[in-house]
């Protein structure tokens, strides 16, 4: 299946920051010849994009089927990292260690590595970022690897995933506009919010009957065969949007100015909030052990719980996709982001598995407020600096979520899980309202023109 950091400064480059991305992205049109008329010759204003739609495009197809098999392997490789550090070392923190190390060096990629695509072409720094992780994750299975040298091949192979992403989030923003990039995104998230759960089950079958070597190597596979993909099946339009950049050359954007521009855009800022309020949503999901047995759950019931908000976001997410009009869901986008925290107050009260399961459900439905606004920051964001913001975005996300799961970790060890994850939801759910009434006031804030990709 969620802001920024500004560097205060005056002159023209503050006003020119201003300019830059106050302004709307100027409308081109997309590059794929699927992305106005389907092949069927159905247009977007005549009724609503199917999933159907959106997979007519071939580079998108290429992209979702080597993200989603890319996905699976991930989560694989997250089951092997933990099971292979705890049966060498027998250490919970190493353990706790590897698996923060699959999320948090994204932090520094997101803001180091994310404007490459927006220099390079996008196909290249896609193939070229499988094939590097494909190659550490080979080094990886090696037997007997220390590991001090597996935590630094982890470390790089994380580093590099927000160029990867940032990269493709761009591309598919080139090929498909309007609606059509919006649904495509809701495709991309239900798909991977069940490649996560299939990762995890089937993760554990394979350490189990195979080894975490073999799971390792699997995930290697996954990344070569995922550049492979996205070598052929890109081609065209990788070749037709570096055509759409030549011309006169563009002065070199700078992270302060990016950050400036941002702070000046209200309706792109409010946006990019709401997405960072995830950072005290997922708080449930890092709580769900201890939730579970102070509920008078078991292990098992931990398990339970964690699929509990994925599968309310593929509910969601469908809902809002194929059951409100466009319109109303850029209406009522803040008012689910307060919603999604709304549901976890009640935690505060210990209900049973049941009452509680639906309580994360409910949450986890609401959350689908994430696919308009992650659609809206991408759409109001000009082409040429696009994937620079696209992976800030990512890397604050990253790092608001783990600073959550810790200041309300340390939280639960003195008030419980139960009130911790009341009073994550309660923060999130008041922290939205004022994000909520900014969009509100501006009107067509969540809908950029059709084609203004």
């Amino acid at each position: 299946m969620g802001v920024t950091r500004f560097v205060t400064r005056h002159g023209a480059d503050d006003i020119a920051a201003r300019a830059a991305l106050s302004r709307p992205a100027v409308a081109e049109p997309p590059l794929d010849s699927t992305a106005g008329v389907a092949r069927d010759g159905r247009r977007d204003d005549e009724g609503p994009i199917r999933f159907i739609d959106v997979l007519r495009s071939r580079v998108f197809l290429t992209l979702y089927v080597a993200e989603t098999q890319s996905i699976i392997g991930d989560q694989l490789a997250r089951v092997a990292l933990s099971v292979l550090v705890f049966q060498r070392t027998h250490s919970a923190s190493e353990t706790a260690l590897t698996y923060a190390l699959t999320f948090l060096p994204a932090i520094a990629g997101g803001a180091l590595l994310s404007g490459i695509g927006d220099r390079l072409p996008q196909r290249t720094v896609l193939v070229w970022c499988d094939v590097a992780r494909a190659a550490l994750l080979a080094a990886m299975a090696v037997s007997g690897l220390p590991i001090g040298v597996l935590f630094a091949l982890l470390t790089v192979v994380v580093f590099l995933g927000p160029a990867f992403t940032a990269a493709e989030v761009s591309l598919v923003a080139a090929v498909l506009d309007g609606e059509r990039y919006r649904v495509a995104t809701g495709l991309r998230m239900i798909t991977n919010q069940l490649a996560q759960v299939a990762g995890f089950a089937v993760g554990g079958v394979i350490v189990s009957l195979l080894s975490s070597q073999w799971a390792l190597r699997l995930d290697a596979c996954s990344f070569a065969l995922s550049a492979l993909v996205v070598a052929y099946g890109t081609r065209t339009a990788s070749a037709r949007v570096s055509h759409t950049r030549k011309g006169p050359a563009t002065p070199k954007i700078g992270l302060g100015v990016i950050l400036r521009g941002l702070r000046a855009d209200r309706r792109l800022r409010a946006n990019v909030g709401l997405a960072w309020l995830a950072g005290f949503f997922v708080v449930p999901e890092g709580l769900a052990a201890p939730y579970a047995f102070a509920i008078g759950g078991n292990t098992a019931s931990v398990g339970i719980l964690l699929t509990a908000i994925p599968a309310g976001s593929v509910v969601g997410a469908y809902i809002v996709l194929r059951r409100v009009r466009p319109l109303v869901r850029t209406r009522v986008v803040g008012i689910m982001a307060v919603l999604t925290g709304l549901p976890l107050v009640a935690c505060a009260a210990k209900p049973n598995l049941p009452v509680s399961l639906a309580l994360w459900c409910l949450s986890g439905v609401f959350a689908a407020y994430l696919l308009d606004v992650v659609t809206s920051i991408v759409q109001l964001t000009p082409p040429d600096r696009r994937s620079r913001v696209v992976g800030l975005v990512g890397a604050g996300l990253i790092g608001v979520q783990g600073v959550g799961l810790i200041v309300f970790g340390v939280a639960a060890t003195h008030i419980g899980a139960g009130p911790a994850i009341a009073v994550a939801g309660g923060i999130g759910a008041v922290l939205a309202v004022p994000l909520a009434v900014v969009l509100r006031r501006n009107s067509g804030v969540n809908s950029p023109e059709p084609g203004g990709t």
